[in-house]
């Protein structure tokens, strides 16, 4: 009996780790409660329209209400997390990934990059359409 208890057990924290997002969930168009909107392409291009960059560059040239254009890729940071790194002609940022659940790594998945000190929970947070 005891033994099907920690079968059970372990087939329940299992459940729970939940999963590593791929490349393919993040392709497609993305929005932020102030109406910025991201498009991440299949062959690895960025397009922003009306991306707040002062949200996320500390010290940045005025680029609201504009295109911004780039790459992507889906890598891992210097902490091994998964991020999706942005590249373009300018600038080069990250956007870390949070899904739902205990442990936030279950679909559906939001994008987001701190917006000041981390410590502040501060976000600019982009959801998928």
């Amino acid at each position: 009996m005891k033994l099907l208890n920690y079968i059970c057990l372990l087939l329940l924290l299992q459940g729970c780790s939940g999963q590593e997002p791929l490349r393919e969930d993040f392709i497609g168009k993305w929005k932020s409660s102030n109406g910025s909107l991201i498009e991440l392409t299949r062959d690895g291009h960025f397009n922003g329209i009306k991306v707040d960059m002062s949200k996320i560059i500390y010290d940045v040239d005025d680029l609201e209400g504009k295109a911004l254009q780039g790459r992507w890729e889906l890598t891992t940071d210097n902490y091994g997390k998964q991020v999706i790194k942005i590249s373009t002609e300018k600038y080069r940022f990250n956007f870390y990934i949070v899904g739902e659940g205990l442990f936030e790594k279950t679909p559906p998945w939001r994008i987001y990059s701190y917006i000041g000190d981390p410590d502040d929970m501060n976000k600019y947070e982009f959801i998928k359409q």
